[in-house]
This record gives structure tokens, C-alpha cells and sequence, in this order.
């Protein structure tokens, strides 16, 4: 098929998204609009939100490739993680966040910190969560350059600016109501494609029957455990990680109250389950026929993360340009989420705690602000995703960044009421500063005397967990004050 078909159809998406970008613009009159949508979204929009925020590019397109060549166990990649995030988070956070948001004006999980631990824990937090953002904003511009690159053959670097110029532009203009807008949109259309995909890819392959010949010949292909060894530090990394996610911190904020909060999360479960099996379903259903095709075409079997891209251009015919559009949703629904998340830090635990030094500000400029401080990461995260060749290394880096710096203690801020600051600080401060550290060894090729990476994960939040335990109970008991607003029910009971 023609690339100047793919080309077209990728301009036309890219202008409609903008469209929407300068729609909200206008509504555009506070940050409480600008980052939280007025507090005032329902259920069933959060529960699209949701599901276009995580079915990113390592659904639709690592998935698939790890399907294709190691069989059923690559649900464990994302799918399994994904829905083990979804029920712990929305189980421990989605009320909590809501109404701790809505009555102490919380925005970012910095000041989540800074309410229940103090100044210093928050700035750490907010180093944490920048990190994070940063890698999986990352991950999505790599996802895009390697779709311009494989189905239009575009130059790689010319592909990383270009999907960071239009997330830029469109989530920079209109919010984060013009994030859960295309997401609506980028969420259905996601899920229509990858799931006739899916339906295309068994259909050629000819039935069970035939996948199960292909099985025969690679071992633990149909066993969904093969090789859980290897895929644990992931499944950890992203399921326990994502529990400790600003840009859903920032859905259960955004809702119209408690009920539509948790109502949202779990009903974005309802739909993440059946539709992250979709991509194992294509992987492996294409594992029987595209190789043939490869090998007539005079090609190379192409790597793992681009047998969705080889589909579409060279299989598929008009389908793959409809294919094409919905991976670009995938991509460009997730690096809308974490840049509005990341823009939204830099301006409240930035310019709010540390640059603005009191006085009034109107709320115009305080939404120019917010817009500035979106531009801002965004252009940083386009330099972090120059380190990184791979979408999982960059998505495996933030998660890291969650569960060894912020998840133990966010999870102590709301359940825990003997947490105190120093057992926060202790735990974020050695988690995060660890997983830099390893990460930098582990890229320069340095032995360690502990588990490599990835496993070396399981050090950094074993670190995180025992100093944020110790550190709590040496230190002295916080005030009343600090935990009142995450035990409500607990500090009335009290009083009367």
C-alpha cells in the first residue's frame, strides 16, 4: 500500500487532535479547569480516560511482538500488571483521593506529601513523579517515531519531534479537558482496531488448529506461565508502580465526587481485561501466517516492535491504514495523559511552593503558567527519550522510579497513621536515589554485588519499605493536624 496513504491519514488524525486542542483553549479560565477539569467528570468518562492513558504503545505494539515470538506468557507483560494496578489503586486511592483533593485543594501526589509529611518529602515526591512522567512521555514519542519510521519510512529523529510537537501543541492549549476529550475518542478507536486486528490475525492464521502446529516448535509458546521467572521484576515494577500513578491521582481528583471516583475505576477494569488480551491474540495469530509473508516479500522477520507496523503496511491493505490511526490513538492518548500530569507538578510544586512568593495572581496568568510549565517538560522529555532505544527500557524506568520512590510511602500517607516524615523521606529519598544509581551502572555496564537489572528492583524496594517502617516508628508521631484530612471519619470521632 501506498505511504502517502499512511502519511495522510497520520496528518488528518494530527489536525483533528489540534482542532480539539484550540476548542478548549477557550474554556480554559483557571487551573482547576485547566488541570482537574473543574472536579466535575463522570464516572464513565474516567473509566475512558483510564483505559486510553495505560493501553499505550506497549500494548499496542510491544504486546504484540512478544507475543508473536514467546506465545501467551507476554500477557504478563502489560495485561497482567495493568489489571493488578487497576483494582489496588482504585480499591486503595479513588475515594481517599477524591475527597482529600476536593478538601484540602490537593492537585499533584507532591502535595499530597507536603500535607501529610512536610516540605522537604514533597519536593522528593516531586522529583520522583517528574522522573517517572518524564520516561513514560518518553516511551510514547518512541512509539510514534518507530510508527513514522516503519510505515512511512521517516527518519527516526524527524519522527521523535514531530509526535512531540503535536502532543505539545494540543495538550498545551487545551488542558486536561482536551486530554479526556480525544481520549473518549482515542479509547474507541483503539479498541475498534486492535481488536479486528486481532480478529484479521486469527482468521488468517486459520483457526487454533494451525497455532497450535506453530506451537509445537517453540517451547512454552501455549503455557501462560513460561518464562514467569524472567517476567516477575516486570510484573512488579508495572503493577505495584502504577498503583503510585500521578495521572490517575489526578482522574479520581477530577471526578464529580467519591462514587464517580471508584465508579470510574472499576469500571475501567470491566473494559481493561478483555482488551489487553486483544494483543496477545494478534501476536501469536500472526506468528503463523506473517513469517511466510516476510520470507516471500524478501525480508527480514522484523523485531518485536514492529510486527504490528509490518502488518498494517504490507498485510493488512485498507485496514492497515485504520490500524495505523488507532496505534497512533494508543500512543498519542498516553503522552497526552503524562504530559498534562507532568505540567501540572511543575506548575503547582514548582512555580506554586517555590517561585511565586505570595501576593495574588490572577487566574489568566496562572493558566499561562500552567501552559508554560507543559511546554517545558514536554521539551525536556523529548531530550530523555534521545537515552533510550527500546519503549520498554524507558517504561521500565519509570515504573522502577514508582515502586522503590513513592509507592510505599503514598501508601503509608492514607493507611498508616503512625507515618511520619522522616520514615518518608528515608524511604523516597534512598528507593529513588538507588534506581538512578543502578540504572547508570546497569547502562555503563558495571557488575554489582546484588541482582542485576531488572531484578535489582526487588533491592530497591525492599530498601524502601524497611526504612519507611523504622524511620516511622524512631521518629516522633506526627500532629493531629497532618493526618486529620486522610482519616476523617477517625479525627470527628475523636473530637466528639
Amino acid at each position: 500500500m501506498s505511504k502517502s496513504i499512511f502519511i495522510i491519514a497520520a496528518v488528518v488524525y494530527s489536525v483533528i487532535m489540534l482542532g480539539v486542542g484550540v476548542y478548549f483553549s477557550r474554556r480554559q479560565k483557571s487551573s482547576l479547569t485547566y488541570f482537574l477539569g473543574g472536579r466535575n467528570i463522570p464516572a464513565w468518562i474516567i473509566a475512558f480516560t483510564f483505559t486510553a492513558s495505560w493501553f499505550g504503545p506497549t500494548a499496542a505494539v510491544v504486546a504484540t511482538g512478544r507475543a508473536f515470538y514467546g506465545g501467551v506468557s507476554a500477557i504478563w507483560l502489560i495485561a497482567g500488571p495493568t489489571w493488578m494496578a487497576i483494582a489496588l489503586i482504585t480499591a486503595l486511592f479513588s475515594k481517599k483521593m477524591r475527597t482529600v483533593s476536593a478538601s484540602s485543594n490537593v492537585y499533584t501526589l507532591a502535595d499530597v506529601f507536603r500535607l501529610r509529611y512536610g516540605k522537604f518529602s514533597a519536593f522528593l515526591m516531586f522529583l520522583c513523579v517528574l522522573g517517572y512522567l518524564w520516561g513514560l512521555t518518553a516511551a510514547c514519542f518512541l512509539g510514534m517515531a518507530k510508527a513514522l519510521h516503519s510505515l512511512v519510512g521517516m527518519n527516526f529523529m524527524l519522527g521523535l519531534v514531530i509526535a512531540a510537537v503535536v502532543a505539545i501543541i494540543y495538550t498545551t492549549l487545551g488542558g486536561y479537558e482536551s486530554v479526556i476529550f480525544t481520549d473518549v475518542i482515542q479509547a474507541v478507536l483503539l479498541g475498534a482496531g486492535m481488536v479486528a486486528f486481532a480478529a484479521i490475525s486469527l482468521s488468517r492464521a486459520g483457526g487454533w488448529v494451525n497455532i497450535k502446529e506453530v506451537a509445537i516448535a517453540k517451547e512454552g509458546y501455549l503455557n501462560v506461565f513460561h518464562d514467569f521467572g524472567n517476567y516477575l521484576p516486570i510484573i512488579i515494577a508495572f503493577g505495584l508502580g502504577w498503583v503510585a500513578s500521578q495521572e490517575i491521582f489526578q482522574r479520581f481528583a477530577s471526578a464529580k465526587d467519591e462514587k464517580h471516583a471508584s465508579r470510574g475505576g472499576w469500571w475501567a477494569l470491566v473494559v481493561n481485561v478483555p482488551l489487553f488480551i486483544v494483543p496477545v491474540l494478534a501476536g501469536i495469530g500472526a506468528a503463523v501466517w506473517l513469517p511466510g509473508l516476510v520470507e516471500k516479500a524478501g525480508a527480514a522477520v522484523p523485531e518485536a516492535e514492529k510486527i504490528t507496523f509490518w502488518a498494517s503496511t504490507n498485510v493488512l491493505g485498507g485496514f492497515g491504514v485504520f490500524l495505523f490511526v488507532a496505534i497512533l490513538a494508543a500512543i498519542m492518548s498516553s503522552a497526552d495523559t503524562f504530559i498534562n500530569a507532568a505540567g501540572m507538578t511543575v506548575s503547582k510544586d514548582i512555580f506554586g511552593q517555590y517561585l511565586h512568593k505570595g501576593g495574588d495572581i490572577s487566574e489568566k496568568r496562572m493558566v499561562n503558567i500552567s501552559r508554560l510549565s507543559t511546554l517545558i517538560v514536554c521539551a525536556l522529555a523529548l531530550l530523555v527519550s534521545l537515552a533510550f532505544t527500546s519503549i520498554l527500557d524507558a517504561l521500565f524506568l519509570g515504573a522502577d522510579i514508582l515502586v522503590c520512590g513513592m509507592l510505599v510511602p503514598l501508601i503509608g500517607a492514607f493507611w498508616w497513621k503512625r507515618a511520619t516524615k522522616v520514615g518518608a523521606t528515608l524511604s523516597t529519598l534512598v528507593g529513588f536515589g538507588f534506581v538512578i544509581i543502578d540504572f547508570i551502572l546497569h547502562k555503563a555496564g558495571v557488575k554489582v554485588p546484588y541482582p542485576g537489572y531488572p531484578k535489582s528492583l526487588y533491592v530497591g524496594f525492599g530498601l524502601s519499605i524497611v526504612l519507611f517502617i523504622v524511620g516511622s516508628l524512631l521518629s516522633k508521631p506526627e500532629d493531629e493536624s497532618k493526618i486529620a484530612p486522610f482519616f476523617p471519619k477517625a479525627s470527628k470521632q475523636k473530637a466528639a
